[in-house]
């Protein structure tokens, strides 16, 4: 039980970071096609932009300090 526990959370995790990143991208995207207003366009690419960073921030936490080190 415990383990199939520890594969949702991986599993919940990996998707929630990849699903970051698109909304991200996908948020930076519309506001440099879609919104008309300069300083609100700036904002929103920001908020994308934020979005994706903190997606594959957590991404690369994930792999990079989960692995086991040798001799482990």
């Amino acid at each position: 039980m415990q383990r199939r526990l520890k594969v949702l959370n991986d599993w919940f995790q990996r998707i929630t970071d990849w699903l970051l990143i698109l909304l991200g991208l996908g948020l930076t995207l519309v506001a440099f096609r879609a919104v008309d207003v300069v300083l609100a366009r700036w904002l929103v690419a920001a908020a994308g932009i934020l979005l994706a960073a903190s997606g594959m921030w957590f991404r690369y936490r994930r792999t990079h300090y989960n692995t086991p080190k040798k001799g482990q």
